[in-house]
């Protein structure tokens, strides 16, 4: 039970907002909104900005 609660994750399919770590680069935090299916990043965000409102078949957009 204790390694189910550690590792085992939901899986959303289609768009879904997440914390990313640039460890090759500056080695900030940021946030992304992504979509599981195609892979793509809709949207980057800095830590603390509200998270832009992303429809599920929004292109790609670059953060600041």
């Amino acid at each position: 039970e204790w390694a189910d609660y550690l590792f085992i994750r939901k899986s959303p399919k289609g768009v879904h907002a997440e914390r990313w770590l640039h460890s090759h680069g500056c080695g900030r935090w940021f946030n992304a909104v992504r979509n599981t299916v195609s892979d793509a990043i809709l949207a980057s965000y800095k830590m603390g900005e509200k998270r832009p409102d992303i429809a599920a078949d929004t292109p790609a957009q670059g953060g600041k």
